[in-house]
């Protein structure tokens, strides 16, 4: 429909960004099915599209608070901070401050990502263990900390300008982006716990099988 639409390319681009969010999340879903072996490599690419949709789900909050702003800059943080509500908090430059505190989000998430591949590549990862030592712990941490940030971010813009965001129904773009998110994050957690418990009843029915030979041995001899 914003497609064939396509009347206010300002603020439809960002929802069509946001809007390919399932029909990426499945292609690469689909040939990680078709080619497990590379499914550890490709999957990471999900998670980075997901930084670039939320930081286009602020570009589009943003538009809707500065529609008239034609340069993204001072002029533009200044006509977002004229649309604060009044009795909402927000100290110095808040809308750029918003700004770093999105847009490190697909910066952390390279960086994890390039953590993953490069541990992975050196067989130092270790998808079923949250030990320090491997890179499944560094890479879940600094991605953890980067989307937080990011999201926490998003419900604070959306707070000092509530009035002005649900009349742009700003609250259900966001919930509608989050649940498919929510979906994938799920879906991530079931597997990790599932790795973590395989993991552990593969290492323990080795030590039973070890000990019981152990034993064996020592009554035979």
């Amino acid at each position: 429909m914003h497609l064939r639409r396509y009347c206010a390319p300002k603020e439809q681009r960002q929802i069509v960004r946001i809007a390919f969010a399932p029909f990426v999340f499945a292609i690469i879903s689909l040939a990680e099915i078709y080619d497990y072996s590379i499914a550890r490599y490709i999957d990471p690419i999900s998670s980075f599209y997901e930084a670039i949709c939320l930081c286009a789900l602020f570009l589009l909050y943003v538009q809707f608070a500065a529609p008239t702003s034609s340069t993204f800059g001072e002029e533009m943080f200044d006509a977002v901070k004229a649309q604060q509500e009044a009795g909402t908090k927000g100290k110095g430059n808040w809308p750029q401050n918003t700004w770093i505190a999105i847009f490190q989000y697909p910066i952390i998430e390279v960086i994890a990502i390039i953590i993953l591949e490069t541990t992975e590549a050196t067989d130092t990862y270790c998808a079923s263990s949250l030990r320090p030592r491997y890179g499944h712990f560094w890479s879940m941490v600094i991605h953890s900390v980067g989307i937080v940030v990011a999201v926490l971010s998003i419900f604070r813009f959306y707070g000092r300008m509530k009035a002005l965001m649900k009349a742009r129904r700003g609250l259900a773009k966001l919930a509608c982006f989050k649940v498919i998110v929510g979906l994938r994050f799920v879906q991530t957690v079931s597997t990790l716990i599932a790795r973590v418990v395989i993991s552990k009843f593969i290492d323990l029915t080795k030590c039973r099988n070890s000990g019981s030979s152990t034993s064996s041995l020592t009554k035979t001899s």
